[in-house]
């Protein structure tokens, strides 16, 4: 799996980076960007992709702690180069890019080292036959989180769209918090995984998921509550009085992230017994209602 994961990183970075430097080329009009900007998205295409597969690779053979460590570091090393910067008067997009490559290579690169060093040895071995098996499951995996994306994501755009830059503001300020509340489900799932996956037993994986989901809507809906009735002071502490405007939208929003924190737990079971094909079309299905109903 580690070989076949630095394979699909380098092959799939560059066929996406290869498409982008075509698309610029014969477009060049169509992308704003600053001056060596491609190179970038290039290396910030292979840093971003080995960081979330390397973090992963680890969960699976139980590295949390190692994990934990990585990514403490890494964000401690992000927070003094952007107090840096700031203080400096050096605080512009080109640099608050470096800065963030600079923390995907480090999480990335810590690793594939700590990897390493949980085996005496690995053979650097693509296995095409464990590749193609996994690459269909991606495929599924792929298309559901793509369409979920979209769901979340394509709001922003259509604000933007139809009510201009102000609404997208506070839109996506309200958003930002929203993501921040998610995260909870999103790691006690990352977590689960494993342990899903690992279980021979169908009856005691189903029992492992409803517990642990159980505890999630305990909690989501205790953190959803306090968020909905502190939503004016957290908004206010975070962005200023200016946006006072995004805590409606905040409110809103609470109820959408609390069911799609349960539907992430629950997914995640159902990837764990083959990820029926059949959620690909809810997901379609609800990207169009989506749409629609916006």
């Amino acid at each position: 799996l580690f070989t076949n994961s630095i394979f699909w990183i380098v092959l799939s970075a560059s066929i996406v980076s290869s498409a982008f430097y075509i698309f610029n080329l014969v477009y060049p009009s169509k992308i704003n960007m600053f001056e060596g900007g491609l190179v970038f998205v290039v290396v910030g295409t292979y840093m971003s992709l080995a960081n979330i597969i390397g973090q992963n690779l680890n969960i699976s053979i139980d590295n949390i702690r190692k994990v934990n460590f990585i990514n403490i570091i890494a964000k401690v090393l992000t927070l003094v180069l952007i107090g840096y910067l700031y203080l400096t008067d050096n605080l512009v997009i080109k640099n608050a890019i470096i800065v963030a490559i600079l923390e995907f290579s480090v999480i990335a690169l810590l690793n594939i080292w700590f990897i390493r060093k949980s085996f005496n040895k690995i053979v650097f071995k693509i296995d095409w036959t464990v590749l193609k098996s996994t690459f269909k499951y991606g495929v599924r995996v792929y298309a559901i989180t793509l369409m979920a994306y979209l769901v979340v994501r394509s709001d922003i755009f259509l604000v933007k769209y139809f009510l201009g830059n102000e609404s997208v503001g506070y839109y996506s300020s309200a958003v930002q918090i929203i993501d921040q509340i998610a995260i909870f489900a999103v790691v006690i799932s990352s977590l689960l995984m494993p342990k899903l996956t690992a279980e021979k037993d169908p009856k005691e994986r189903f029992r492992m998921n409803k517990r642990s989901f159980n505890h999630l809507v305990l909690i989501m809906l205790a953190g959803c509550i306090t968020a909905f009735i502190l939503a004016k002071y957290i908004i206010i502490f975070l962005f200023g009085i200016e946006f006072i405007e995004a805590v409606s939208s905040f409110r809103i929003l609470l109820f959408a992230i609390f069911f799609l924190s349960l539907e992430t737990s629950l997914a995640q079971y159902l990837a764990s017994i083959g990820l029926p094909k059949e959620l690909v079309w809810a997901w379609i299905a609800t990207l169009i209602l989506n749409l629609g109903l916006n």
